[in-house]
């Protein structure tokens, strides 16, 4: 929030007549709910203090003292143009790999229900490392897909990762980890393929 020089004197003044103040509110254009609801508690904290100040009681008026001036912006200092496809990248890259993740955790349920894990678990092998093994080439597979999807709206989109590219990976990285456990959660706690898919028992 960005208010104007002497703000509360200025919108006092407003109240009997005066130029109106000026404020501004930096916001991220992918948070338009968030705004909104931002904005309603900054207008009526404003008006309270304001009219405190020029009646010293509540504002007997609608009329704002002041402007209101959204200015959506993602840093103070530098303005970074949003991006559509960015979002949807991001946002369906997730969402198809939590898909991927049901569909692994079908797989292992059919197994199961085939006997094939069954015969894993009287293999010379531990549980836990069948589990590890299960995460890590989960996590592989769904940190890989989640860079080709990018990959792929860099090259026809042509947006960049304006941000630390160190900071993405381990995102990345952390979001794979996520889902391969989500799928393993579902497969272990799902009676059926179908009961799991439609709605979970658990």
């Amino acid at each position: 929030m960005v208010f104007d020089k002497g703000f509360g004197a200025k919108a006092a003044a407003a109240m009997s007549g005066g130029a109106k103040a000026e404020l501004n509110l930096l916001t991220d254009p992918s948070k338009a709910i968030e705004t909104k609801v931002a904005e309603g508690a900054l207008i009526e904290a404003a008006m309270h203090g304001v009219a405190q100040q020029a009646f010293g009681s509540s504002p007997a008026t609608d009329s704002m003292p002041f402007n209101l001036t959204e200015q959506p912006q993602s840093k103070l200092e530098k303005v970074v143009p949003w991006s559509g496809s960015v979002h949807a990248f991001a946002g369906l890259g997730v969402q198809g790999l939590l898909f991927g993740a049901m569909e692994a955790a079908m797989g292992m349920m059919r197994d199961r229900r085939n006997g094939l894990w069954a015969r894993l678990r009287a293999s010379p092998v531990s549980p836990w490392m069948l589990l590890i093994a299960r995460l890590i080439g989960g996590s592989a597979q769904s940190f890989l897909v989640f860079l080709g999807v990018f990959g792929v709206g860099m090259l026809v989109y042509k947006f960049r990762i304006d941000g630390s590219i160190p900071g993405f990976f381990l995102i990345t990285a952390a979001l794979a980890i996520m889902v391969s456990a989500a799928g393993l959660f579902i497969a272990a706690l799902g009676k059926s393929e179908k009961q799991s898919r439609v709605s979970p028992s658990w």
